[in-house]
């Protein structure tokens, strides 16, 4: 009878447990040219150098499948950062980084093990809370859906909306202690966060009423306008457009440069 290895048994609660796990894992895909052409390389793990994979400083598209991804243009993750969402980008020349990117890693969205936010049911940072490092676009799933009185914001600047999706009223936050959102407006009719800039020198926007575009602006020149109602997003650098996501109507488009064109000015840019 041939030789044959002991299998192992995994529990049926430790195979779920391993197969959510799994799920969860972040996913990127690099690409040498735009729009997710040319030579492509697909990982989940961290890479300290692109060099090893034959990519260093060749990246000109991503598509990032799952997570949050920290892409720099140095390896060991030195040089200029920028953290992106999951998604699809076309072009990375619209943020000052084509052929730049020489070390990635997932992006838990965390700093030193601290939660970059904390919401509180009660004013005074009381009641039950709620620990966010990722941005959540419908705290129903969260059990927490306009229950939140209080803030603790421990770095970065996020947007809080009354609405899922980062619709409806919103307000950008900066590191801090906020005792209550009723100064705001946003007592218990928190529905959605995330991040929209970083507190050292990053990216940073304008915060329009419901159903306009938000500008941001980055370094060097490069700035977005997003629509968040159908994930339109305008790119520009030095205040021309560049390029724009298939979602994007020309309406959009046309609202967009005069928007950026407004946010240059007021700014004296």
């Amino acid at each position: 009878m041939p030789y044959r290895p002991a299998q192992k048994v995994i529990p049926f609660a430790g195979l779920v447990m391993l197969l959510a796990s799994t799920a969860s894992f972040a996913e990127i895909s690099l690409f040498q040219d735009n729009n997710f052409q040319g030579k492509e390389f697909r990982t989940r793990d961290e890479v300290q150098n692109l060099k090893g994979v034959g990519l260093n400083d060749q990246a000109s598209s991503v598509i990032i499948d799952r997570g949050r991804w920290l892409v720099c243009t140095d390896a060991d993750f030195g040089g200029r950062c920028i953290t992106l969402d999951a998604g699809r980008y076309g072009s990375l020349g619209a943020m000052g980084l084509n052929d730049q990117i020489s070390s990635i890693r997932p992006d838990s969205g965390r700093d030193n093990g601290r939660d970059a936010v904390l919401l509180f049911q009660d004013d005074g940072f009381k009641g039950e809370s709620l620990p966010i490092s990722i941005n959540e676009s419908d705290l129903k799933s969260r059990g927490f859906n306009d229950r939140a009185s209080s803030v603790v914001i421990s770095y970065g600047r996020w947007e809080i909306c009354s609405d899922s999706d980062f619709r409806g009223r919103c307000e950008t936050l900066d590191p801090g202690r906020y005792s209550s959102l009723r100064a705001i407006g946003l007592n218990d009719a928190v529905s959605s966060v995330r991040r929209v800039g970083r507190d050292s020198g990053g990216w940073s926007g304008s915060n329009p009423g419901s159903g306009q575009p938000r500008v941001v602006m980055g370094r060097n020149g490069v700035g977005e306008v997003i629509f968040s109602e159908n994930r339109c997003v305008v790119y520009y650098k030095d205040g021309r457009r560049t390029s724009n996501a298939s979602s994007c109507s020309g309406s959009q488009i046309d609202r967009a440069d005069n928007a950026m064109e407004r946010y240059r000015r007021e700014r004296g840019l």
